[in-house]
């Protein structure tokens, strides 16, 4: 079953990836220049290009910002628990993987993907029933960075936990009232960082097969962080300190 996928960046992105089907892409007409190396690079994979009017654009999908861009595309395809896990064992790094739980809001899920890929995470794990799958709109939110970020879709985190650990991973989760600072542990290790959700936070089952859980210190009024800022400022805790270790790459 095809899906719309929108926005300039999610669409080159995809195209760039190779990693889905992609049927169709349309574009505003009247954009050739901004949106010229799009084209050329659906045109040289054989996905025919459309032009189309904005009202037509926004007729196929009302209220969303689509940037003059759309493409009808196959859903991302999810690998298995163990398909990720050998791929991440066979980088030259130690393997860094991120667990998503009870996420629900598909700006948030973009936004934590978007800070995994940049900071070097491996992939990310996703609970299939508690958090918001790989939709456009978090591949929108993302701006293309779930094209390129291996995810798989477990159905008992608390399981993926257990099994982790079995295979020698770390796991780290979020929590405020944790005693540990988040900069006070070694992270350059195999690691698994887990994340909860909105409002919620960790859930209890989740915290007690976490093997440390740690805080983020503020100050203010302001109770607690957004969910993916807080995984930002974690994720790059873990890239500031593989840096330090290996040293410093761009891009």
């Amino acid at each position: 079953m095809s899906e719309k996928l929108y926005g300039l960046h999610p669409v080159s992105e995809a195209l760039k990836a190779g990693r889905r089907r992609i049927e169709t892409v349309y574009v505003l007409a009247g954009k050739r220049k901004s949106h010229a190396p799009l084209v050329r690079l659906a045109r040289r994979r054989g996905i025919p290009v459309q032009e189309m009017s904005r009202q037509q654009l926004n007729n196929m999908l009302p209220a969303v910002k689509h940037q003059g861009v759309i493409a009808l595309a196959r859903p991302l395809p999810a690998l298995g628990l163990e398909e990720l896990l050998a791929q991440t064992w066979r980088r030259k790094e130690n393997p860094f993987l991120v667990l998503v739980d009870a996420v629900q809001d598909p700006h948030n899920l973009g936004a934590v993907v978007r800070s995994a890929q940049a900071a070097g995470a491996q992939g990310i794990i996703l609970s299939r029933r508690q958090t918001v799958g790989p939709t456009p709109a978090v591949a929108r939110s993302a701006a293309g960075a779930l094209e390129h970020l291996p995810f798989c879709l477990v159905d008992s985190p608390k399981h993926c936990l257990q099994y982790l650990k079995e295979q020698g991973f770390c796991r780290i989760g979020l929590h405020p009232q944790a005693e540990t600072c988040y900069h006070e542990l070694e992270l350059d290790i195999p690691l698994l960082l887990v994340i909860g959700g909105e409002g919620i936070g960790l859930r209890p089952s989740l915290r007690r097969h976490c093997d440390r859980l740690v805080f983020i210190p503020q100050q203010g009024r302001i109770g607690s962080l957004n969910t993916s800022v807080a995984a930002a400022v974690m994720l790059y805790e873990v890239r500031r300190q593989r840096w330090i270790s290996g040293g410093p790459r761009r891009g």
